[in-house]
C-alpha cells in the first residue's frame, strides 16, 4: 500500500515542483527580456523626440522666438519620466529649462548637486557633441535612467545670443516607474499561466494513478504472492499495453519456475544416485528415493539426523573435521572435486561410494548437497581385474622369448623383460614408441604401409605365421629374429601380440654351410655390380646378365644401344647424368660418376651409382671406347631420405618440446604496458626461453635466457633453470610478508645457488635478463647477465639507447651479488629483448645484422603495436638473410609502455551494432547517452569532437575491416574513468595497419589518411590493438574537460 501511494501522490506533487520551477524561470526570462526591450523603446523615444526638438528649438532661434523655446522645453518636459530639460548657450548659462529657476545659472550650479561621477559623465558627453556637431542618447551605467545630449547651433540671435555658436540641450529621464509597471505586468501573466500548469499537472496525476498505478499495485501484490511461493495465481492481463506485456512476461515467469520445480522433483525422484543436502552442521534436509535405495533408510528415518550417521568411521571424524575448518576459514577443501569414501548402510554393510560435493547460498544461508553413487560393484571388478593382470604379468616375466604388444598405429604399449634383454631397451625408454624403431631399414620405413595394408585390406600376410625378419638392438646391432605375431580386440581398441626369438646362434650355422658357396658368388657377380661396356664410334652398348637382374629385364627386353640408356634415366635425372658424361668425354674429369634413377620392368624406379672410364683412344685422342659398372642404391637412398625425415621430425618435435617448456605465454589485458613475444626455430633445437610473472596489475616480471651450445641438452637445460627459477620466486616469496616481492637479484642469488654445481660440471654457462616493470614508480629494475643489450627507445628525446650490465653469465664465474640497473620509463617508451640469434645472422656476403640495425627498426617502427613491429622485425631479417637459411633460432620479447588508466573503474556500458552505415546515429546516440549523465557529464563541445572520432573509427572498420559487409558486428563500449571516458571499438575483421596510412594533403591532390588525421585531433589518446583471438581494438580517450 506504501508503494501504491507514495506513488499516487508522489508523481502529482513532482510535476507541481516541476511547474514552479518551469514558471520561476519563465519569470526570470521574461523579466530580463521585457526590461531589454523596454530600455531599447525609451532610448529610441528619446533619440526621436530630441531630434526633433532640436530642429524646433534651431527654428526659435532664427526666427529669434525665445519664448516659444521656453514653451517648447516645458511640453517636451510634460512627460512624468522627465527629470531635466535644459538648454545652454555657448557659454554654459541656462537660458531655457523645464525648472524656471535653473535660467541664468551656470552648467557647474546647475549639476553641483548631482553625483560627482554622474556630473563628469555629462560634462564628457556635452564635450564630445560640441566637438562632433552631433548628439547622443545612452542609458545610465545603473540602467535607470536616459541622458541625451544634442548641440544647438545659434544663428542670428539677439543681444543675449551670438550668430553661429553652439549651445547644449541636455535631457535626463527616469525610467523606474516604467521598468516597474513592466515587471508587474510579467508577474501577472505568469500567476496566470503557473495557475493554469497547477490545474494541469493535478489532473495529469489523477489520470495516472486512474489509468496506470492501480494496474502496477496489482503487478506488485502478483510479485509478492510469487516471492512466497505461490505459483498457482494468474494475473489478469487486461489491455494491450506496456503494462500487459509485463504482466504477461511475469505470469510466463511463474509458469517457468512452476514447470522447473516440477522438473527437478522429477529429476531428484527418478536419480538413480543419491542426492542429499546438508546445512552448515551437517544436518540432512533431504534424502531423495535413490539415497533410501543405497543406504536403506527412509526419508521420514532419516531427515534432521546428522550426515555422519551415513559415514563409516573411517571417514566420519574427517568429514566433520573438514567441515569445520571449512566453515572457519572458508577454504574449501573437497568442493567441487570427486572423491571416493566409505558409506554405511543401515544393516551395518560397509559401502563403497563416489561422492561429489557442491555449495548452495540460499537465502543467507549456506547449503551442501551431494551426489553420492554406490561403487561397490566397480571395485569388485577391479580387483579381480588387478589379480587377473598379477597372474598375466607373471607368465610374461618367466617367458624366455620377447613379448611385445602394439597398438593399431604400431605403438608399443608392453614388453617383457627378455624383450629388454634382447634389445636392450627399458620400458621407459620404448614405451609409447613406434614398434619399427627395433627394425632396421627397410623394415623400419616399410612397417607402417603393412600395418595400413592390412587394417584397409583384412589380409592376413603376416597375423599367424611363423616368419623371419631382422631386429635392431639399442646400440644398433642387426640381428635376425624369427617373429609369430597375433592379434586381438578389447572393446573397440586393436591391439597386436607377437612373440619374438632370437636365432643369430641358427643363422651363423646356416652362414658357416654356404660360405663357399657365397664367396663365389660374390667373385662371380663383380661385388654386386652390374657392367656395361660401350662402343663410342658405333652406338653400340653391351650389358651383362648382372645389369640385366639389377631391373629386371630379360636381353630381348632392351635395346642394346647408346640411345636406350637415355630412355631408361628418369627424366628428373638426364640432365645430370649427360652433364657428368660429357665432362668426362671431354676430358674435364678422369672419371664418369653419376647417381641415377634408371626405370625397371616392374616399372619401380630404381636408384644406381655409375662409375666408368674411357678405355681406349683414337689415333687423334678421341675417345672410342667406355666401360663401366653400376650398383643398386635404392635402399641406402631410402634410408637417407629415412634419415632426412627422422631429422626434420625431430626437430619439429624438439621444436615443440621447447615451445611448450621455454616460451612463456605473455599475459594479456593488463593496463599500462602491452606486451610480444615471437621465437623463429633454425635447423637445431636451442636453448633460449622466456617467461613472464605477473605479481599485480602493476608489476611485472620478465625473464629471457639463452643456454649455450645447441641440441636437446641446451633445450632441456633451459627448461630446468626456467622451472629452478620460477622455483626460487616462490620459495623467497614465502619468506617475505604478504604484499612485499623478492628483488631480482636476490632470485638470481637463489637460482645460482640451486644451478651453479651442475652449469660447472656441464662445462656450459647461461646468459640471462632480468626485468622487472614497476607501472607505479614507472621504473625497469633490470639485472643484466651477459645477454645481449637491451634496447630502449625512449619517447621523450625520440632516440633508442642500449642497457647493460655488468654481471656474468651463470656458471662463468662466481660471483658475491647480482647489479641491478633502474631504468625510468615513459607512456609509449618501447623495451626489446632478444637472443644473439638475431644480431647474428649473416646474409650471403658474411655481413652480421647487427645490433644498430635492429635499434634503427625499433626507432622507426616504435609506433607499432609490439606484435606488429616483431613481425616487421622478422620480416627484415628474413630479406636481409635472403635464401641462406638462420644458423640459429632467434627469440625477441617487446615490452610497450601504454596509456595507464585507473585501476578502480566504474563498470563499462557495451552495444553490439550491424556494421552499416545506417546504424552511425544509433552509435551517436549511445555515445551521448554516455558521456551526459552526471557525475561524468561531458562539454557539449567536447562530446561532438568524441562524436566525430567514433564516426570516422566505426567507418574505417566498416569500409577496410568489413569490406562493407552489413552482416558483421562491431562492438562498442563506454568507460569512465578518472578523469575521462575510453571508448573501446572492437571488431573481428581484417587487420588495419593504420601505422601504413600516409599523412592527408591539403592542397586537394590526394584524399587519403584524412580519417585518421581527425580521429587523431579529436580525443586526447588513440591505441590500436589486437588480441590472441585476432580480435582487434581502437580505444579512444577523451578527458572530460
Amino acid at each position: 500500500m506504501q508503494h501504491r501511494l507514495s506513488i499516487k501522490v508522489l508523481i502529482p506533487i513532482g510535476l507541481i515542483l516541476f511547474t514552479f520551477l518551469l514558471s520561476w524561470w519563465s519569470l526570470q526570462v521574461n523579466i530580463r527580456a521585457s526590461l531589454y526591450r523596454n530600455e531599447h523603446q525609451s532610448l529610441n523615444e528619446l533619440n526621436r523626440d530630441m531630434t526633433r526638438l532640436q530642429a524646433e528649438i534651431e527654428n526659435a532661434i532664427r526666427l529669434s522666438d525665445h519664448s516659444l523655446i521656453q514653451e517648447q522645453i516645458a511640453e517636451f518636459s510634460a512627460v512624468p519620466q522627465c527629470v531635466d530639460a535644459v538648454l545652454f548657450d555657448q557659454n554654459d548659462v541656462v537660458i531655457a529649462s523645464a525648472n524656471r529657476a535653473y535660467i541664468g545659472q551656470s552648467m557647474q550650479a546647475v549639476f553641483a548637486r548631482e553625483d560627482p561621477k554622474w556630473r563628469e559623465l555629462c560634462f564628457q558627453r556635452m564635450a564630445e557633441a560640441k566637438a562632433r556637431h552631433a548628439g547622443s542618447v545612452e542609458i545610465t551605467p545603473d540602467r535607470q535612467s536616459l541622458m541625451g545630449v544634442y548641440p544647438i547651433h545659434f544663428v542670428n540671435t539677439g543681444a543675449r545670443l551670438r550668430a553661429k555658436v553652439i549651445g547644449i540641450l541636455y535631457m535626463h529621464n527616469d525610467l523606474t516607474a516604467l521598468k516597474h509597471a513592466v515587471v508587474r505586468s510579467v508577474k501577472q501573466q505568469t500567476l496566470t499561466i503557473t495557475i493554469g500548469l497547477c490545474v494541469f499537472a493535478v489532473g495529469l496525476g489523477f489520470f495516472f494513478h486512474l489509468f496506470f498505478a492501480r494496474r502496477i499495485g496489482i503487478l506488485i501484490d502478483a510479485t509478492r504472492r510469487i516471492s512466497e511461493g505461490d505459483l498457482t495465481t494468474i494475473t489478469p492481463v487486461g489491455v494491450d499495453d506496456e503494462i500487459s506485456v509485463l504482466t504477461q512476461a511475469l505470469n510466463d515467469m511463474m509458469i517457468r519456475r512452476r514447470d522447473a520445480e516440477a522438473r527437478n522433483d522429477a529429476i531428484l525422484n527418478t536419480a538413480l544416485d543419491a542426492i542429499i543436502t546438508i546445512d552448515e552442521q551437517g544436518i540432512i534436509e533431504s534424502f531423495n528415493p535413490g539415497a533410501e535405495r543405497i543406504f536403506g533408510y527412509s526419508k521420514e528415518e532419516i531427515v534432521g539426523k546428522d550426515i555422519a550417521v551415513l559415514l563409516h568411521r573411517s571417514d566420519k571424524n574427517k568429514h566433520n573435521l573438514n567441515v569445520h575448518d571449512y566453515i572457519r576459514a572458508n577454504q574449501p577443501y573437497k568442493i567441487g572435486i570427486g572423491r571416493e569414501i566409505k558409506g554405511l548402510h543401515k544393516n551395518g554393510e560397509i559401502l563403497d561410494l563416489h561422492l561429489a560435493l557442491s555449495e548452495l547460498h540460499l537465502n543467507d544461508r549456506r547449503i551442501f548437497t551431494g551426489i553420492i553413487r554406490d561403487i561397490s560393484d566397480l571395485k569388485s571388478v577391479q580387483r579381480e581385474l588387478h589379480n587377473r593382470e598379477v597372474r598375466y604379468r607373471s607368465i610374461l616375466e618367466a617367458a624366455n622369448d620377447s613379448i611385445i604388444t602394439i597398438d593399431h598405429r604400431g605403438t608399443i604399449e608392453m614388453i617383457n623383460p627378455a624383450t629388454k634383454k634382447m634389445f636392450g631397451y627399458t620400458l621407459a625408454e620404448i614405451q609409447g614408441q613406434n614398434v619399427s624403431v627395433l627394425m632396421p631399414s627397410p623394415y623400419k620405413e616399410r612397417h607402417d604401409d603393412y600395418v595400413n595394408r592390412y587394417l584397409k585390406s583384412g589380409k592376413k600376410h603376416v597375423v599367424g605365421t611363423l616368419r623371419e625378419a631382422l631386429g635392431r638392438k639399442k646400440d644398433g646391432t642387426i640381428f635376425p629374429i624369427e617373429i609369430s605375431l597375433s592379434e586381438g580386440f578389447v572393446g573397440e581398441s586393436h591391439f597386436f601380440t607377437g612373440i619374438l626369438r632370437d636365432i643369430t646362434h641358427k643363422k651363423e650355422f646356416e652362414q658357416a654351410l654356404q660360405e663357399s658357396r657365397r664367396r663365389l658368388e660374390l667373385a662371380l657377380e663383380s661385388a654386386e655390380l652390374g657392367s656395361w661396356d660401350w662402343d663410342i664410334k658405333t652406338g653400340r652398348l653391351y650389358y651383362d646378365q648382372r645389369w640385366l637382374d639389377m631391373l629386371g629385364y630379360d636381353k630381348s627386353d632392351v635395346e642394346f644401344h647408346i640411345r636406350s640408356r637415355e630412355k631408361l634415366i628418369h627424366p628428373d635425372d638426364i640432365k645430370n647424368a649427360c652433364h657428368a658424361m660429357d665432362c668426362h668425354l671431354k676430358g674435364l674429369t678422369p672419371f664418369y660418376k653419376s647417381e641415377h634413377r634408371m626405370l625397371s620392368k616392374s616399372g619401380d624406379w630404381v636408384w644406381v651409382r655409375v662409375q666408368a672410364k674411357i678405355v681406349e683412344y683414337g689415333k687423334q685422342g678421341e675417345p672410342l671406347r667406355m666401360a663401366g659398372t653400376h650398383r643398386d642404391i635404392t635402399a641406402q637412398k631410402m634410408a637417407e631420405q629415412a634419415i632426412e625425415m627422422a631429422r626434420r621430425q625431430e626437430i619439429e618435435i624438439g621444436w615443440e618440446i621447447q615451445r611448450s617448456l621455454l616460451l612463456g605465454k605473455p599475459p594479456s589485458q593488463m593496463d599500462g604496458i602491452q606486451l610480444g613475444a615471437l621465437a623463429v626455430p633454425a635447423r637445431e633445437i636451442c636453448g633460449d626461453f622466456y617467461d613472464f610473472i605477473r605479481y599485480s596489475d602493476q608489476i611485472l616480471d620478465l625473464i629471457i635466457g639463452d643456454v649455450m651450445g645447441k641440441g636437446i641438452v641446451s633445450a632441456l637445460l633451459g627448461a630446468a633453470t626456467k622451472s629452478q627459477l620460477l622455483r626460487s620466486c616462490t620459495i623467497l616469496g614465502q619468506q617475505l610478508s604478504p604484499g612485499q616481492i623478492p628483488l631480482p637479484s636476490r632470485i638470481l642469488d637463489l637460482l645460482l645457488k640451486r644451478i651453479a654445481n651442475d652449469l660447472i660440471s656441464l662445462e656450459t654457462f647461461i646468459t640471462l635478463c632480468y626485468c622487472r616493470f614497476d607501472l607505479i614508480q614507472q621504473q625497469a629494475l633490470l639485472v643484466d647477465c651477459g645477454h645481449t643489450r637491451t634496447i630502449h627507445y625512449q619517447k621523450s628525446v625520440d632516440a633508442c639507447c642500449f642497457i647493460s650490465g655488468e654481471n656474468c653469465p651463470l656458471g662463468f664465474v662466481t660471483q658475491d651479488a647480482f647489479k641491478e640497473i633502474t631504468v625510468p620509463f615513459r607512456e609509449e617508451d618501447v623495451f626489446l629483448f632478444y637472443s644473439d640469434g638475431v644480431t647474428e645472422c649473416q646474409n650471403r656476403h658474411g655481413e652480421l645484422f647487427g645490433e644498430q640495425r635492429l635499434a634503427d627498426l625499433v626507432h622507426v617502427y616504435h609506433n607499432h603495436s609490439p606484435q606488429q613491429l616483431l613481425e616487421t622485425i622478422s620480416s627484415h631479417l628474413r630479406e636481409f638473410c635472403g635464401e641462406v637459411a638462420f644458423s640459429d633460432d632467434f627469440t625477441c620479447v617487446v615490452v610497450k609502455i601504454g596509456h595507464r588508466y585507473p585501476i578502480e573503474r566504474i563498470k563499462g556500458i557495451r552495444a553490439t551494432f550491424h556494421s552499416r552505415t545506417s546504424e552511425l546515429s544509433s552509435i551517436r546516440r549511445f555515445i551521448t547517452d554516455q558521456c551526459s549523465v552526471p557525475p561524468h557529464a561531458m562539454d557539449p563541445a567536447r562530446i561532438d569532437e568524441l562524436l566525430l572520432a567514433v564516426q570516422e573509427t566505426v567507418v574505417n572498420v566498416i569500409k577496410h575491416a568489413y569490406h562493407n559487409d552489413p552482416g558483421k558486428q562491431i562492438d562498442i563500449q563506454v568507460q569512465h574513468v578518472e578523469d575521462g571516458a575510453l571508448i573501446t571499438i572492437e571488431h573481428s575483421g581484417d587487420l588495419f595497419k593504420h601505422e601504413l596510412v600516409p599523412e592527408p594533403v591539403f592542397d586537394g591532390s590526394k584524399e587519403s589518411g584524412f580519417g585518421l588525421f581527425i580521429v587523431k585531433n579529436s580525443v586526447d589518446s588513440v591505441h590500436y590493438d589486437i588480441d590472441e583471438s585476432g580480435q582487434s581494438f581502437v580505444r579512444l580517450f577523451k578527458r572530460y574537460k
